[in-house]
């Protein structure tokens, strides 16, 4: 019943942080697992947008984009639902398990899991990266295992299985070996960190691509400056939720490190004081500095062999010895029905309607607007979603995506002079010439628009500060003026 108990608050605060889909890049990840499923191959070039047409392309996520899109084809809504819900209890499980066995602690581990659970609150979306996530976390518990008992074959077959999957997840495999090399290395172990990092960096070579992810992170790695305005490469701030939680565990570590200040090899600070800085000027990367902060304070509990030596410690003991001293069959049953309650509320609205523009796709098809259609960043997806076929294949693009590695840095700045309405607003609209634009509604692009005779506003979703709108070029809109209402074209 302890263990149940523990599990028991675990899936609570899982069940509290999963929320409806609300990651845009979702529906192009489902286009693409579509083209790969049906073509049994992988794709080398972009045949999604217009802005990326022909263009070298690595589908270096193909293993999800193909769970994605047969969970899509078999269970819809639903099923993705269902998806990003079992996501979200396997990261918190293995965290628990992970934090648990390093601490030599069922409770400190739980406390763990509970705490890197609920720093990602903010993160936490159905897309490759979140899978990462939990790779990492299995990784960091091989390193673990290795560090302890050697580099037995075992561990180094296990190394490399796990960064073959990440190298099909995602190409940030270069983050997992980093942490197996530093996580092991220390004086008379150097040995066992180069053969278990390089036994991953093999295991990252077995793609369709042969390794050849590499080249791609190679060239994309400057992405989360070059694009800084995007939500999930703004630095970290104090006024962030996910922030307190790092800055929180760096006091506790920090205290505990004066109290016993080599009590962990200084690789381990090194990584973890690496991660930190990258979380705080890459906000995405907060997840993979939660894991490693985690860790190592998980680390430092197991060799605390008497925590009367550390107050800090000493109380969290406490609190653990009277929260496993409380009734658990009614603890256990009451936690295990409020995580029931918050698993339900998803289902009853699947989607965010102001990420996801449902509405506003569904009045682009009825209407049978005309092509070509320029849109922002972020809505491309989901476009690109909606007008593909069941193969993928679209006849018609949108001009833009949440693909990064396909977008120039003069499209970049095009695109942006065009959304936050500088000067140079009309060079995008003349890239793509459109005949319809699908645009979010807070831009201020929409107010130069609705005050220039060529466009016609036709449609809006929502409201000017968080919506959907859409409008019509002038010659299209006098075609139709009997069927199509625009407040600014009298």
């Amino acid at each position: 019943m302890k263990h149940i108990l523990w599990i028991s608050l675990v899936l609570t605060v899982i069940a509290h942080i999963s929320g409806p889909l609300d990651d845009p890049d979702l529906w192009w990840h489902i286009t693409i697992g579509r083209w790969i499923i049906a073509h049994g191959t992988v794709p080398y070039i972009d045949y999604w947008t217009q802005n990326g047409s022909g263009m070298p392309w690595r589908a270096y996520s193909w293993s999800i984009e193909v769970l994605f899109a047969l969970v899509d084809r078999y269970g819809g809504l639903t099923g993705l639902l269902f998806l990003k819900l079992i996501l979200t209890a396997l990261l918190g499980f293995s965290a628990q398990f992970v934090f648990a066995r390093i601490s030599r602690s069922l409770g400190f581990g739980s406390l763990l899991a509970v705490f890197y659970v609920a720093s990602v609150y903010n993160h936490l979306t159905l897309r490759p990266q979140t899978f990462i996530w939990l790779i990492f976390i299995w990784v960091l518990y091989i390193a673990h295992q290795v560090s302890e008992r050697g580099a037995l074959r075992h561990y180094l077959v296990a190394a490399a299985l796990l960064m073959s999957l990440w190298a099909n997840v995602h190409l940030s495999a270069v983050l997992g070996l980093g942490l197996m090399f530093c996580w092991i290395a220390r004086r008379g172990q150097l040995r066992e960190a180069v053969i278990t990092t390089f036994s991953g960096f093999i295991g990252t070579l077995i793609t369709p691509y042969f390794g050849g992810e590499w080249l791609t992170l190679a060239s994309t790695g400057s992405h989360p400056f070059q694009f800084s305005s995007i939500a999930e490469f703004h630095p970290a701030t104090i006024l962030q939720h996910s922030t307190a939680f790092p800055f929180l565990l760096v006091v506790v570590i920090g205290l505990a490190a004066s109290a016993r200040p080599t009590i962990q090899p200084l690789m381990r600070w090194f990584l973890a004081l690496g991660f930190l800085i990258g979380a705080l000027a890459v906000l995405k990367f907060l997840p993979f500095s939660m894991v490693i902060l985690c860790g190592l304070l998980a680390a430092i509990w197991a060799r605390f062999e008497d925590k009367k030596t550390f107050a800090l410690f000493e109380g969290v003991e406490r609190l653990i010895n009277l929260f496993e001293r409380a009734p658990r069959e009614g603890m256990s049953f009451l936690l295990i029905a409020f995580a029931i309650v918050n698993f339900y509320e998803p289902f009853k609205q699947p989607l965010y309607s102001d990420v996801t523009p449902v509405s506003t796709l569904d009045f682009f098809e009825k209407q049978n607007l005309p092509f070509p259609i320029m849109n922002s960043f972020g809505q491309g997806g989901y476009i690109m979603y909606r007008l593909a076929d069941a193969n993928g294949e679209l006849k018609q693009k949108p001009s833009i995506d949440g693909r990064t590695n396909l977008i120039t840095p003069n499209l970049w700045k095009m695109h942006m002079d065009a959304f936050e309405g500088r000067h140079d607003w009309k060079a995008y609209i003349d890239s793509v010439a459109p005949k319809t634009i699908f645009w979010k509604s807070e831009s201020p692009l929409v107010s130069i628009l609705r005050n220039n005779s060529d466009w016609c506003h036709v449609y809006l979703a929502g409201d000017y500060t968080s919506g959907h709108v859409i409008f019509l070029a002038r010659d299209e809109f006098e075609k139709r003026r009997g069927e199509l209402n625009a407040d600014n074209c009298q």
